[in-house]
Parts: structure tokens; sequence; C-alpha cells
């Protein structure tokens, strides 16, 4: 009979998200097509359903409810029954004026009439928070059901009675918003809520009459979502006075339900902090703290400070997290821009330092002038940048707009430095339409930026404008760093600069990126202007000094890089120096790579590479007559004050190098000199040559990833080196050097015996040696590399190196084995006085055995008893007995003086290829270094069980009372594992720092203090 009429049978589901399986029955199969397949079947659902819909569903609707038309014409019924014919209009008002507050709410039929009568109840107002709305809500059902009982509501206060009967009801609806249930029986509200009927009295739920045939229970469900999620933050607010459990609960909202959901209609997690920061208000510092261990976006936080209120502490607490990312970043064009503005308006602001990208649209200008109004009126940000993008439509407009921005950071109180980068697209040339910019800030910084220390202006800068800033620069002695990067104003506006130098009290100048107009390298003479002195004897090389004046008189002159050459044994010419980058010279046949090499240089030292002897340096003004002639010039003026020079990546031609050097060997004041990025070892020459009779450089940066060095490069650059000693820091990133000569051997060992340097950094160089004779020449992967090491490698001592950056060091023999951070260690036995040592590299396929690890570990206590801080970022152990070895090695570091330990990237591994073991790495370090204070787990894959073992052998072992405990980049279950093992049982307390946890461990005394103080004021209650 059914089948004649199942065409016309019409089956209508109300409520299919709160179907429980227990009571599903045959409705799946219903729905999934299996019971009568020709009926049609409706159901209804609220968004955000855990269980999917069925296929056969096909044709989906979404309910969006009431539109703006309806709501107003509701309002205006409403009022209109209610004698109140005006009030519609105002409510609506309010509604679009508070879309993000009101926007869900007034989609439902039945919010609307609460907030109606809210309205109403209120006097003609409504809550400016959401949370004061729904606790405005509920005091109004409360103070309607009181009446029903003829008891009267004290002080708009909510009895204590029905602050227990909420709390237990949103602990409640807390678990079921966790199970995305949102519905209650009738026997849930009976044993979990205590008097639970009264929150039916109440008018929070409805009763639905259960259609199942199994089962005749009764099922509420709330009349709104946001009911349940406000009781839940009601519930979760008396927890403020038990940190531990709110802790917890606030760990499970993240474990069950998804902060991070862009809709915040359905993100009922971040409902309910969002209602709980709001009930705490200037408590809710608490909660910022908790949830920026969660990795947070910024905007969930400034929302929630929205809500909480623009607190001291909750500012404070949110400075704190925003200011300890990366880099504090504010686009102007981000939906963000407003709650920058408050944060940066309140006194209590935090913030030291932001980076502003600016966007000129112009759709939102009053949110730019409102939020750089804010920024001139804080106190707290001391350094600002402004950048950038100038293209085809940046007209008069634009620019007006960028002259009041710049003028409102820089008049700020207190700013130390300002730095303003405008990058153009166009081909046209930007210091026309940037010079009203520079007209401004030359008028305001003599009188207007009295704090202002550092000036960067990247704005593409003429020489009539860099003669003009430099005039006024000249009035602001208070300016002492100067950053004009880029500059290609020719020699007028570098000779302004260069009488800067002179007359003003500059500490810092930096030019990096500018252009000169002298001579390429490249060009240099050749023939008679590429010949040089001949050397002498290869012990006893001539000075230029003690040249006689015949041969002073044989020596070239017609080009200022003549001595840009060296010259073997024989005396012949030969160039030694290799432009290419490293990528190309890499893509080179090994044997193309390498020197020709004969028997005879095998076999004699007499056929290497002599050590040649070098003019000084020495400038001709005659033929150097340009920009940075002046500029250096300047400061072998005995009145320059400047210290540091900045010249990274300068286009330098060859007599502007050869002007340098003679600045760098003349100079008293300059300290520091920065050249990163130069393209060959020949624009090194004559600041190595100059650098044996300065006395003042202490800092020198070479960094450049195409320098290629042969031996005698080499042996020059060491020889050159060990001459000075005022250096004490050094910089030579991205080196390769090439080294065939045991005579290299012997400048290294020399070098380092000598040398007064303490800071070294050699991150990302490679060496390539080749050897044909010993040991080492043998040598293959499966050798013991360390052994081998120790037979063909003299030893290398220094006794003055304090600060060794080898990130990225690779030292490569005969292109068979490559000598990374383990293997490197070794090498630096000899240096005792090492204080921060950085090994990090990529190891790949190359891993620590147990033999290694415990010569290692053995070397780490003996023979460095200064090391302070140790990096062993990306090292790889495999090891057969894991806990045999570590137990070793944790016995071998007692003795050790180490601080601070960082660990990205390592892996711990079985030689099995059991992966997992790194909590067995940190359990030994922690256990066994009584000096430890810091040690960073950044990088590091750890897993919730590992991080749970590791937790508890520290809560029990831990060799130190404080430790700073970095987890920057683990994800939150295993923070969350961490953090909850070490706190359980009160022998620890932590403290999150943004990033990082200062774990303490609570002395026993401070237990039995607390305790005695609770007791004997205890006594004395009892004895009044």
């Amino acid at each position: 009979m059914y089948k004649k009429i199942e065409e016309k049978i019409l089956f209508l589901l109300v409520g299919y998200d709160e179907l429980v399986e227990e009571e599903s029955g045959d409705l799946i199969d219903l729905l999934d097509g299996q019971m009568f397949p020709s009926a049609t079947v409706l159901t209804t659902s609220r968004p955000g359903c855990p269980r999917p819909l069925p296929p056969a569903l096909h044709r989906r609707l979404l309910v969006a409810g009431l539109s703006t038309e309806q709501t107003k014409r509701f309002f205006t019924h409403y009022f209109h029954s209610i004698g109140k014919p005006g009030s519609g209009n105002e409510v609506m008002s309010l509604m679009s004026a508070s879309g993000e507050k009101y926007g869900d709410l007034i989609t439902c039929p039945v919010m609307c009439l609460a907030l109606g009568v809210l309205y109403e109840d209120l006097g003609g107002k409504l809550p400016s928070r959401l949370t004061d709305l729904y606790n405005s809500l509920l005091k109004h059902m409360v103070r309607r059901n009181l009446l029903r009982r003829g008891e009267p509501m004290c002080y708009d206060v909510l009895p204590d009675k029905y602050n227990k009967l909420l709390s237990d009801f949103g602990k409640v609806s807390l678990e079921c918003l966790k199970q995305n249930q949102p519905y209650f029986t009738g026997q849930d509200l009976k044993t979990r809520c205590q008097h639970g009927g009264e929150v039916i009295e109440l008018g929070i739920l409805l009763r639905m009459q259960s259609t199942s045939k199994l089962t005749k229970r009764d099922h509420y469900t709330p009349v709104h979502k946001s009911l349940l999620e406000f009781l839940s933050a009601f519930y979760l607010s008396g927890l403020i006075h038990d940190p531990s459990l709110l802790q917890v609960e606030i760990d499970g909202i993240a474990e069950k339900m998804d902060i991070m959901h862009p809709v915040l209609r359905q993100n009922s997690g971040l409902m309910v902090l969002r209602y709980l920061v709001g009930l705490l208000g200037r408590n809710a510092h608490v909660i910022f703290n908790i949830v920026s261990q969660m990795a947070v976006p910024q905007r969930i936080l400034f929302l929630l400070l929205k809500e909480s209120g623009i607190y001291q502490m909750n500012v404070l607490e949110v400075c704190k997290h925003v200011s300890n990312r990366e880099h504090v970043v504010i686009q102007t064009n981000s939906g963000e821009l407003e709650d920058w503005a408050r944060l940066l308006y309140s006194p209590d602001c935090s913030l030291e330092g932001v980076e502003v990208l600016l966007d000129f649209d112009g759709s939102s200008r009053d949110r730019h002038e409102s939020f750089f109004t804010s920024m001139s009126f804080n106190e707290s940000v001391k350094s600002v940048k402004l950048t950038c993008v100038v293209g085809g439509d940046f007209g008069r407009s634009e620019v007006t707009r960028l002259v009041s921005y710049v003028r409102a950071v820089l008049t700020k109180r207190r700013l130390e430095s300002f730095e303003i980068q405008v990058t153009s697209v166009v081909e046209e040339a930007t210091a026309a339409v940037l010079s009203p910019v520079v007209e401004m800030i030359c008028d305001t910084l003599p009188d207007l930026a009295p704090a202002l220390n550092k000036l960067v202006l990247a704005l593409e800068l003429d020489a009539d404008q860099v003669v003009q800033l430099c005039g006024v620069l000249e009035m602001a002695p208070h300016v002492r760093v100067l950053h004009l990067p880029h500059l290609a104003c020719g020699l007028a506006g570098l000779r302004a600069v260069a009488q800067l130098v002179e007359r003003n009290p500059l500490v810092s100048l930096n030019l990096a990126g500018s252009l000169s107009s002298g001579t390429p390298v490249d060009e240099r003479a050749t023939g008679t202007g590429a010949s040089t002195p001949s050397p002498t004897h290869e012990d006893a090389p001539t000075p230029p000094s003690q040249l006689s004046s015949t041969q002073q008189s044989q020596t070239p002159s017609s080009g200022p890089l003549s001595f840009w050459s060296f010259t073997d044994a024989q005396g012949n010419t030969r160039s030694v120096f290799n432009s290419l980058p490293r990528s190309f010279y890499q893509s080179l046949p090994r044997r193309g790579r390498l020197h020709s090499i004969s028997a005879d240089k095998r076999n004699s030292d007499s056929t290497l590479l002599q050590k040649t002897s070098f003019p000084p340096p020495t400038c001709t003004p005659s033929v150097h007559a340009n920009g940075f002639h002046e500029i250096f010039s300047a400061f072998r003026n005995p009145s320059s004050r400047v210290c540091h020079l900045n010249i990274n990546k300068c286009t330098l031609g060859a007599e502007d190098l050869v002007c340098l050097g003679e600045t760098v060997r003349f100079t008293r004041c300059l300290s520091s000199l920065r050249m990163e990025g130069l393209s060959r070892m020949a624009e090194l020459i004559p600041i190595l040559i100059a650098l044996q009779e300065n006395t003042s450089l202490q800092l020198l940066d070479l960094t450049s990833p195409h320098i290629l060095l042969g031996d005698a490069a080499l042996q020059v650059t060491l020889a050159s080196l060990a001459k000075n000693r005022s250096l004490r820091f050094l910089v030579l990133n991205g080196w390769t050097i090439q080294v065939e000569s045991e005579r290299s051997l012997r400048e290294l060992i020399q070098f380092l015996t000598v040398t007064e340097l303490q800071h070294i950094d050699l991150g990302g160089c490679r060496v390539l040696v080749t050897v044909h004779e010993g040991c080492l020449a043998r040598l293959s992967r499966q050798d013991d590399l360390l052994a081998a090491l120790q037979e063909g490698v003299p030893p290398l001592n220094n006794n003055t190196l304090a600060f060794l950056n080898l990130d990225g060091f690779e030292v490569t023999i005969n292109n068979k084995v490559v000598l990374r951070g383990p293997q490197l260690l070794f090498l630096l036995r000899h240096f005792p006085k090492l204080v921060d040592a950085s090994l990090a590299s990529n190891l790949g396929a190359d891993v620590i055995d147990d033999a290694t690890t415990h010569r290692l570990f053995a070397l780490l206590s003996s023979a460095f008893p200064f090391l302070r801080r140790l990096t062993l970022g990306g090292w790889v152990f495999s090891l057969d007995n894991c806990e045999k070895v570590m137990r070793s090695a944790g016995k071998q570091l007692r003795g050790s003086q180490l601080r601070e330990v960082y660990l990205s990237g390592v892996e711990v591994r079985g030689s099995s290829g059991t992966p997992g073991l790194e909590h067995l790495l940190l359990q030994a370090l922690t256990s066994s270094l009584h000096h430890l204070t810091l040690l960073s787990l950044a990088g590091m894959n750890l897993t919730p069980p590992q991080a749970l073992a590791f937790a508890k052998t520290m809560r029990d072992k831990l060799a130190t009372s404080v430790l700073e405990l970095e987890t920057r980049g683990l994800s939150y279950a295993t923070v969350k594992a961490l953090r909850q093992t070490l706190t359980d049982g009160g022998r620890f307390e932590s403290e999150f720092l943004g990033g990082s946890y200062k774990l303490r461990k609570i002395d026993r005394r401070e237990k039995l203090i607390g305790k005695w103080a609770c007791i004997s004021t205890l006594d004395r209650l009892s004895e009044l």
C-alpha cells in the first residue's frame, strides 16, 4: 500500500544536529534512501553539525534568518504594540551602528524580542558590550522570575542562589558545547544542576517533545546558542581564583572547539572566551596569558582586549605577547588597524618599536588619520619604521597624506629612531615626487624632534635633497646615527655627507647600496699596471718601506691597483683570485675546480706560492676625485667622530677601494667597518694590507657568497690579520676557500696562535681541501673520522677566541668526506677560552654514532672549561643503545659549566631507524648540567608522549632551581603536556614569557613557611 503513495509522502525531520546515535533507529536508513526511496525527506540542522549530511540530500538551502527589512518591521510592530512607536527606528539605528555585535542576533526572532524587551527595561538604551548585553538579559529573566514569586531583586545584583544555579548550568553547557550537542535531557538537569528545573522557568530552555518510539525522554534546547556560550563563560569566571583549574578548562576548549575558526558566529570556543574576558574585566589578563600560549593570531587578542576593556594589566599582557613576535608589523589596510590605534592610545601601552606598512587607499583615510593620531600621543614607542610603495597612481593627494603621517611620527615625544623606506615601481625618479616629504623632515628635525637619535631615509634622494638634509643635520647634533642607503646623488651629495662627517658628532654612518663614479675593478690596469714588486725569500718578505730607491723606481705606478697580483717563486706574475660566484664554481667538474698540481709541487715547498710584499694603499687625489674620496678623506680628519661605517653592497670603484685602504691605515676613530657583498678577493686586498697598520678597528664584516680564495690569497689574508692588534670581531660569512698547500695550514696555525680576535663568524663558509699523502688522503666515509683527524691534523691552538660561529660551516676533504658540526667540535679541542660555540648544520645522511657521541660529550667538560653557550642545531644522533649512551653522556656533562643549550632541529633515533628518542637527550642535559639556565627546544620534533616523559624526569631530577624553557614552534599539545606535568604536585611554578616558560623550583621551606603563615593567622583569628 505504501508503494502506491510513496512519492506523495513527506518526512519532516527537525534538528538533525541534535540526533543521538542511540535514538537514530530507522532514521539513518531513511536519510540514506534505503527506506522509502521515492519519498521526499526534509531535514533541518544548525550550522557546524559534526555529523556530515547524507549525500542523498542533494538539495540544500541555508535559512539566513530575518533580513534587515524584516527585522525593522518586527521592531516597528513590537514597539507600536507597547505604545512606543518611535523606539523602533532608534533600536534599528543602534543595530546598524554595531553590526559586528548584533548582526547575528537580529536574524533570530526570539533574540529580536529579547532585545526589544531589554531596550525597554534599560530605559531606551542598550549596553555597549556584548557581555553586558547578556548579563542584563539574564538579570531581567531572574527579576521576572522573582517577581512571579513575589520576591524582590535587591540592588540589581543576582542572588547567591541564582549565581550557583547559573554557574552549575554553565558547566553543563560547556560540556555540551565541547561535544557539539546543544540540547539537554531532563535527567541532566536534575542530576548535574541543583534546582535545575528553575533554568526552564527562567526561559533559557525550550522543551521539545521526544518522538522516539524507544524512549520517552524530554529534551530541552536553548532559546539561542549564544546563551549557552555566555553561561559557559559565567561558570569559568568563577574559577579565576584557581588558575590551574581554569587553565585545564581553557585547554579543553582549545582542544575540543576550534578557536581559530574565521567565522565568528560559528566559533563557540572563541565566543566563550570573549564573554569570559568581558566578565572578568580588569582581571582578564590571566586569560590573555593562557590564550597567548596557544599562538593565536593577533586579531583574536585584539577582539578579546576590546571586550575586556582597556585596563592596565590587560594592555600590558597583550603588549608583552604582541611584541614578543618576530616583528611588530602594522598594515594600514587590515581590519585590525583600529585595534592597533586603541592599543597605542592607551597610556599603559608598552610597545617600543613598530613597522607600519602604508597603503594609500582613499576609502580608509579616516582610519589612517585616527591611527596616526593615536601614534602621536603614544609615549612608549621609541622606534618607528614607515614603508610604502610608490606607483603610477601616487599623486599630490597621497604625498600630502604621507607628509602628515611622517610629521605625526616625527613630532612624537621620546621618539629615538625613525625610518622611512619608499620603493618605486615606476621608472620615473621619485625624488621630485617626495620633495615635500624631505622638506617637512628638514623643517622638523632641528627643533621638533629633540630626542631623535637615529634617522634612516631610503627615499632615493637626489643631490640637492642630500645637501639640504646635511645642512639641517649640522644644526641637529642629537642625531648621532644616519642611514642614507642607495644614494646615487653624485659628487655634490656625497661631498655634503663628507662635510657632515667632519662637522657633526655622528657616531654611525650607513651608505649601503650607494653608487660610486669610480673605475670598476673589472677595468683595472693590466700589463705594467698589473705588475708588482717581486717577493723576497719566503721566510723574510721585504716590507714595502724597506725597498731600495732602485726597486721603488722600478715599481710601476701607472694605476692605483698595481699591487693587486701575486708572483710565484720564479717571480712570474700570476692571478690567484677567482671572481666566479659559488653556484658557477660548484657546477664545474672537480678537475676544473682545482689548480693544476705537479709532482714537484707536492714534494717541495719551494714551488709553493710565495708571500708577496705589497705597497701600502695610497690614494691619489688627482685620479680619485669623486664623492667617496670626499667621505673617506673625512674619516681621516682628526675632527671626525664617526665610529661605525657601513658600505655594504656599494658599487665601489678601484680608486675608491684604494682610498678606503688609506683611510683604514690612518683613521683613529673608526672602530667598525662593514663591507658585505664584495664580488672578488681583489677588492679586499687594500683593506687587508691596511689592517697591518690600523690601531682602532675592532669589527670587520666581509660577508660575501662570492669570495673564492686559493692558497696564496688565504696565506696573505691570514698574514695580514695576524699583524693586526686591534681587531676583535671578524665576520667572513659565505666565503669559499680552496686549500692544497701545507703552507696554508702552517699559516692558519700561526694565525690562531698570535691573533687577538675574540669573535669569529664563519657561518656558511666552505673549505675544499685536497690532500695527496697521509691518512687523510685515504679517508673515506666509513673510517673513524675523529681518529683520522687526530692523526692527520696538527693541533689548532688558540687562547683568545671566546665566540665562534660555525653554523653551516663545511670542510670537504678530497671531495669525499665532509666535516661538519660534530667533527668541527673535535678540531676546536685546543680552544680553551671558548664561551659561545655555534655548530648548527644540516647533516643530511651523516649521523653521529655511539663512539662519536661519547667523545663529543667528554670534550665538552674537559676541553672547554669556560663554555657557557652551545648550539647544536641540525645534529642527528643514531645510536645502538640510546639510553645507555645518554646516561653516560649525562655523567660526562656533570663537570660542565654550560648555561645555555640550543637544540633546534636535533634528532635522536635508534640505529635501526626508531625515531622519537629526543627526550633521552633532554633528560641527560637537564639532570646533569647544574648551571643550566636556558634550554631551547625551538624547532625540535617533540611529540606529547616524549614531552610527558621528559617533563617527569625534569620534575624529579632537574639539576637547577630556575630554568627558561624555549618552546617556540612546538605544537600546543606538546607544550601543554610539558607544562601540566611539571606543575603537577606543586614542585614547580611556571610563567609564560611569550615563546618560552620560566620554570622555578618551589623550595620545601617555602611550602612550610606558607603553611605556618596560614596556621598562625587562623590561631590569631580564633583568639579574637
